[in-house]
């Protein structure tokens, strides 16, 4: 197996990792012109730095790590008697690559203190807070290099090898989300303190000694967790008989049922780009403008605007929002629908089974979007250093109003589409909605189009969600009730 060690590690050596030397090296520059205290303090500040660490460190390393998780080649099948040492061999060579990150992190930071007075004292700049946990802890700087750097290697050595152990029993892209959400968990429990359970979990408790102080854990109960992980990975895929993926992602070019092959061709890579791309644009232009709590900017996000006093550019802003996904759905439409494709139609036990699968595909898809619009809402607030202050309630509302919002534009548009065999037709009514809210009746109120803006609930001084309940239920009878109409001949 150490042929096959060798290559897999060879794999993480990437030049991403090169370029985070340098970049590091720089850091460290700059670190220094400003530092006053001795060496040992020096090299502590940056090896417990959190931003460094958690956007800079962890990134890098999670690339080079992704190297080695893919699908095992024949010539790598061939060089070992059991399919479970192939993921112990990507062990070995993440732990090895491991060492080699964590030394060169030292490496470089003891490289830029050379200068600095080595006399192991506790005396310089650094968080007063975290000095103070440090001093209470280890009796020498030194101690404190050397616990924080051995604690390091362990826990990336822990999240590395719980990736591979992913791959094992994930697809490529299963083993990727897996990766990308336990970062994004990692940043979350960085900057959301009010939430508990995310510290428990994060996988900075592994990685940063002093979190396990400053977090009320110890770091003997962190090292207890990563054994027993270890020790339960290892039975799990020894013991595990390898028979191909739990999870598959992307890899059958069509699924199975209706449902399925719809949602892979509306969930399509390009409809998210343009998804997330929009919502970004809309979301940084909204976040830059004022300092204010992360509570008060998605108030401002979805407040909207009264009937009969729009203001052109929010009026803009909202009809761009909602229109996104109405819009690609429309297209979807348009590709999909107008054409009939009986080959397929003909695979359905019903014409009943036809829109059931429609529906609820539209209702996943209008879920996922308010939820994606809330992640980045979030995301974005969080690198601005927005205050994290929130409501849960209201935020519940928000997304019940805008699903309930969004998802009645959808229906009457599959509802006209049906009843017209016009796409754009369809769309362009859903579309002419919005105008009337710029004319000051009161019966305009109650126009679906924009009843999920807190706007409509202040100026009716009443919860909308009844009434957005009412018109979601209402079109989707009445599809029931024509959508065969849709298989009739024309």
């Amino acid at each position: 197996m150490q042929p096959l060690i060798l290559f897999y590690f060879k794999q993480t050596l990437t030049k991403f990792w090169g370029a985070f030397l340098i970049l590091l090296a720089i850091f460290c520059f700059a670190e220094r012109q400003r530092f006053e205290g001795n060496g040992q303090l020096f090299i502590i500040k940056l090896l417990t730095d959190h931003y460094f660490i958690i956007f800079l460190m962890t990134p890098i390393f999670i690339q080079c790590v992704s190297q080695v998780v893919n699908e095992a080649r024949m010539v790598e099948l061939i060089r070992v008697r059991r399919y479970y040492y192939l993921t112990l061999a990507k062990w070995s060579a993440t732990i090895l690559f491991t060492m080699v990150f964590v030394a060169s992190v030292c490496a470089v930071t003891a490289l830029m203190s050379i200068g600095l007075s080595f006399n192991n004292e506790w005396t310089g700049t650094i968080d007063e807070e975290l000095a103070a946990y440090l001093i209470a802890t280890f009796q020498s700087p030194f101690e404190a290099i050397l616990s924080t750097s051995c604690f390091m290697l362990v826990g990336y050595s822990f999240v590395g090898c719980t990736f591979i152990t992913a791959s094992h029993f994930f697809s490529r892209k299963g083993a990727y989300i897996f990766i990308v959400a336990s970062y994004v968990l990692m940043i979350l429990a960085f900057k959301i303190v009010w939430i508990d359970w995310l510290k428990y979990i994060s996988m900075s408790r592994f990685i940063i000694l002093h979190h396990n102080f400053t977090w009320k854990f110890t770091w003997q109960e962190t090292l207890l967790i990563v054994m027993i992980g270890i020790v339960v990975q290892f039975i799990l895929i020894k013991k595990w008989r390898y028979k191909g993926k739990l999870l598959q992602i992307g890899e059958q070019v069509v699924g199975k049922g209706l449902f399925r092959y719809y949602a892979r061709i509306l969930f399509a890579r390009q409809q998210m780009i343009i998804w997330f791309v929009g919502l970004l644009v809309l979301i940084v232009m909204k976040a830059s403008r004022y300092e204010e709590t992360l509570q008060d900017f998605i108030v401002r996000f979805f407040y909207g605007y009264m009937n009969g006093e729009v203001h052109l550019f929010t009026w803009l802003e909202q009809l761009i929002y909602v229109g996104i996904p109405i819009y690609l759905f429309a297209v979807f439409m348009q590709g999909w629908f107008v054409k009939r494709d009986w080959p397929l139609y003909m695979r359905v036990r019903s014409k009943r089974h036809w829109i059931q699968a429609v529906v609820s595909l539209m209702g996943l898809y209008v879920m996922s979007y308010v939820l994606l619009t809330l992640l980045l809402i979030i995301s974005v607030s969080v690198l601005l250093d927005k205050p994290f202050v929130i409501d849960g309630g209201q935020l519940a509302y928000i997304f019940g109003m805008k699903v309930l919002e969004i998802g009645a534009l959808m229906g009457l548009m599959l509802l006209l589409f049906i009843m017209t065999n016009n796409v754009t037709l369809a769309f362009l009514c859903i579309l002419g909605l919005f105008i009337l809210n710029f004319f000051p009746f009161a019966w305009t109120n109650y126009n679906v189009a924009g009843i999920g803006q807190l706007a409509r609930m202040v100026e009716m001084n009443q919860s909308m969600l009844v009434s957005g309940f009412s018109y979601l239920a209402s079109v989707f009878i009445v599809i029931s009730c024509f959508y065969k109409k849709y298989f009739a001949g024309r």
